[in-house]
Protein backbone atom coordinates (compact mmCIF):
# COMPACT_ATOMS: atom_id res chain seq x y z
CA UNK A 1 0.00 0.00 0.00
CA UNK A 2 1.47 3.22 -1.60
CA UNK A 3 0.25 6.67 -0.25
CA UNK A 4 2.65 8.55 -2.43
CA UNK A 5 -0.27 9.13 -5.04
CA UNK A 6 -1.91 11.76 -2.73
CA UNK A 7 -4.33 13.79 -4.38
CA UNK A 8 -2.82 15.38 -7.37
CA UNK A 9 -4.90 19.17 -6.70
CA UNK A 10 -2.42 19.53 -3.89
CA UNK A 11 0.02 22.17 -4.03
CA UNK A 12 3.27 20.78 -5.80
CA UNK A 13 6.07 21.59 -2.97
CA UNK A 14 4.39 20.08 -0.60
CA UNK A 15 6.63 16.38 0.45
CA UNK A 16 5.39 13.23 -0.69
CA UNK A 17 3.89 11.05 1.77
CA UNK A 18 5.02 7.19 1.86
CA UNK A 19 4.82 3.74 3.79
CA UNK A 20 8.46 2.86 2.90
CA UNK A 21 11.37 3.72 4.53
CA UNK A 22 12.14 7.14 3.48
CA UNK A 23 15.95 7.72 2.39
CA UNK A 24 17.72 9.52 5.17
CA UNK A 25 19.33 12.92 4.92
CA UNK A 26 22.76 14.03 4.15
CA UNK A 27 22.35 15.31 7.79
CA UNK A 28 20.72 12.84 9.30
CA UNK A 29 23.76 9.94 7.81
CA UNK A 30 26.03 12.43 9.03
CA UNK A 31 24.97 12.19 12.49
CA UNK A 32 24.76 8.73 12.31
CA UNK A 33 27.99 8.08 10.92
CA UNK A 34 29.63 10.79 13.44
CA UNK A 35 27.56 8.60 16.12
CA UNK A 36 29.40 5.73 15.15
CA UNK A 37 32.70 6.96 15.17
CA UNK A 38 32.06 8.45 18.53
CA UNK A 39 30.73 4.99 20.03
CA UNK A 40 34.47 3.27 18.60
CA UNK A 41 35.70 6.14 20.40
CA UNK A 42 33.72 5.46 23.58
CA UNK A 43 31.75 8.75 23.73
CA UNK A 44 28.26 6.52 24.36
CA UNK A 45 25.90 10.04 24.69
CA UNK A 46 27.33 12.32 21.89
CA UNK A 47 25.05 15.05 20.73
CA UNK A 48 25.55 13.23 17.65
CA UNK A 49 24.17 9.67 18.93
CA UNK A 50 21.64 11.82 20.53
CA UNK A 51 20.55 13.28 17.32
CA UNK A 52 20.52 9.43 15.78
CA UNK A 53 18.93 8.22 18.43
CA UNK A 54 15.87 10.81 18.88
CA UNK A 55 15.35 10.78 14.78
CA UNK A 56 15.28 7.15 14.46
CA UNK A 57 12.68 7.06 17.72
CA UNK A 58 10.21 9.48 16.00
CA UNK A 59 6.64 7.48 15.37
CA UNK A 60 6.28 8.03 11.45
CA UNK A 61 3.71 5.24 10.73
CA UNK A 62 1.15 3.29 13.12
CA UNK A 63 -0.64 0.40 11.50
CA UNK A 64 -3.83 -0.83 13.37
CA UNK A 65 -5.64 -4.05 12.59
CA UNK A 66 -9.27 -4.93 13.62
CA UNK A 67 -10.35 -8.27 13.71
CA UNK A 68 -14.23 -8.45 14.66
CA UNK A 69 -16.63 -11.42 14.66
CA UNK A 70 -20.33 -11.07 16.07
CA UNK A 71 -20.80 -7.45 16.72
CA UNK A 72 -23.85 -6.54 18.50
CA UNK A 73 -26.25 -4.14 16.12
CA UNK A 74 -24.99 -0.86 18.01
CA UNK A 75 -21.57 -1.19 17.87
CA UNK A 76 -21.88 -1.95 14.31
CA UNK A 77 -24.28 1.37 13.65
CA UNK A 78 -21.66 3.03 15.62
CA UNK A 79 -18.88 2.07 13.75
CA UNK A 80 -20.97 2.66 10.44
CA UNK A 81 -21.66 6.07 11.87
CA UNK A 82 -18.22 6.62 12.86
CA UNK A 83 -17.28 6.06 9.66
CA UNK A 84 -19.42 8.75 7.93
CA UNK A 85 -18.45 11.27 10.05
CA UNK A 86 -14.80 11.29 9.23
CA UNK A 87 -16.00 10.85 5.67
CA UNK A 88 -18.14 13.87 5.53
CA UNK A 89 -15.36 15.26 7.87
CA UNK A 90 -12.60 14.71 5.23
CA UNK A 91 -14.48 14.70 1.67
CA UNK A 92 -11.88 17.14 0.77
CA UNK A 93 -9.21 14.86 1.02
CA UNK A 94 -11.00 11.58 0.67
CA UNK A 95 -10.74 8.93 -1.81
CA UNK A 96 -12.91 5.69 -1.99
CA UNK A 97 -12.19 2.19 -3.77
CA UNK A 98 -15.10 0.36 -3.51
CA UNK A 99 -15.43 -1.44 -7.14
CA UNK A 100 -14.07 -5.36 -7.04
CA UNK A 101 -12.58 -4.99 -3.27
CA UNK A 102 -12.02 -8.31 -1.27
CA UNK A 103 -10.02 -7.71 2.07
CA UNK A 104 -9.76 -10.10 4.13
CA UNK A 105 -13.39 -10.63 5.88
CA UNK A 106 -14.20 -9.43 9.35
CA UNK A 107 -11.17 -7.37 9.60
CA UNK A 108 -10.23 -3.48 9.31
CA UNK A 109 -6.61 -2.29 8.68
CA UNK A 110 -6.28 1.65 9.49
CA UNK A 111 -2.78 2.78 8.83
CA UNK A 112 -1.69 6.14 9.47
CA UNK A 113 1.97 7.76 8.15
CA UNK A 114 3.47 10.65 9.03
CA UNK A 115 5.58 13.00 6.69
CA UNK A 116 8.70 13.60 7.77
CA UNK A 117 8.02 17.13 9.06
CA UNK A 118 5.26 15.40 10.75
CA UNK A 119 3.20 18.60 10.22
CA UNK A 120 0.79 16.14 7.63
CA UNK A 121 -0.52 12.86 7.54
CA UNK A 122 -2.12 10.02 5.18
CA UNK A 123 -4.81 7.57 7.15
CA UNK A 124 -5.97 4.64 4.72
CA UNK A 125 -8.54 2.70 6.29
CA UNK A 126 -9.23 -1.12 4.90
CA UNK A 127 -12.35 -2.58 5.32
CA UNK A 128 -14.01 -5.97 3.56
CA UNK A 129 -15.51 -4.41 0.43
CA UNK A 130 -13.38 -0.77 0.47
CA UNK A 131 -10.59 1.20 0.30
CA UNK A 132 -9.82 4.28 1.50
CA UNK A 133 -7.18 7.22 1.95
CA UNK A 134 -7.19 10.80 3.10
CA UNK A 135 -4.47 12.61 2.44
CA UNK A 136 -2.80 15.79 3.94
CA UNK A 137 -4.17 15.72 6.72
CA UNK A 138 -2.61 18.59 9.09
CA UNK A 139 -1.23 17.14 12.75
CA UNK A 140 -1.49 20.81 14.09
CA UNK A 141 -4.91 21.83 13.76
CA UNK A 142 -7.13 18.51 13.96
CA UNK A 143 -10.50 18.92 12.37
CA UNK A 144 -12.34 16.44 14.06
CA UNK A 145 -14.30 15.74 17.61
CA UNK A 146 -16.15 13.05 17.46
CA UNK A 147 -19.56 13.13 20.51
CA UNK A 148 -19.98 9.20 20.35
CA UNK A 149 -23.56 9.74 22.20
CA UNK A 150 -25.00 11.45 18.86
CA UNK A 151 -23.63 8.86 16.90
CA UNK A 152 -25.33 6.22 18.88
CA UNK A 153 -28.29 8.25 19.08
CA UNK A 154 -28.35 7.99 22.87
CA UNK A 155 -29.97 10.94 24.91
CA UNK A 156 -27.50 12.61 27.79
Amino acid sequence: QNLSNADSSEQDGEEQLTTSEEKPTHQEWNSFKTCLKDRRDGLMYSPACRLAVEDRSLLRQLDIDIVHLNLPSWMEGLATSLKRSIYFTFFDRLSVDDIDVRNEENKVRIQVVLNKNQDHMNVSINTPNENAQISHIPTHQPKIKMDFFSLLNIPL
